[in-house]
C-alpha cells in the first residue's frame, strides 16, 4: 500500500460515517402537532408582516410621505401580505425553473407534448 492509499484509508477510518444498518433502524416518521404547525405558520407570517411594515415605513420616510397620507394598520397589513405572496410565489417559480434548468431539459425531451421530441441536432436542414 502506497502513501496515497494509506492516507485515503486513514481518512475513511477517521470520518464519522454512520453504519448503514444502524442508520436504517433509526429512520421513523415525523411526529408532530397540528397546533404547533399552525402557531409556527402564524408566527412566521406575523414576522414577515413586521419586515414588510418596516420596509413600507422606511420608504414612506425616504419619500417624505405625510403621516395622514400613509396607509392605516389594516391597509399596511394587507399590503404586507401581498408583498409576501409575491415574494413567495417568485421563490417557488424560480425554484421550479432552476430544477428544470438543472435537469438539462430532460423533462421536456422525455415528453412529446403533441410534436416530435427532437433535439437541435436532428432537425432537418433547409
Amino acid at each position: 500500500m502506497n502513501d496515497a492509499e494509506r492516507s485515503v484509508s486513514e481518512a475513511w477510518i477517521t470520518l464519522p460515517v454512520p453504519n448503514p444498518t444502524t442508520f436504517a433502524k433509526n429512520i421513523d416518521t415525523i411526529q408532530g402537532s397540528g397546533i404547533a404547525l399552525a402557531i409556527g405558520v402564524v408566527g412566521a407570517l406575523w414576522g414577515g408582516l413586521g419586515v414588510t411594515a418596516a420596509a413600507q415605513n422606511a420608504k414612506n420616510e425616504i419619500w417624505d410621505v405625510p403621516r395622514k397620507d400613509r396607509p392605516n394598520f389594516v391597509e399596511s397589513k394587507l399590503r404586507g401580505l401581498l408583498i409576501l405572496a409575491v415574494l413567495g410565489s417568485a421563490t417557488i417559480v424560480s425554484t421550479v425553473l432552476a430544477a428544470f434548468a438543472s435537469a438539462g431539459g430532460a423533462f421536456f425531451r422525455s415528453r412529446s407534448w403533441g410534436w416530435p421530441a427532437r433535439s437541435w441536432r436532428t432537425w432537418p436542414s433547409s
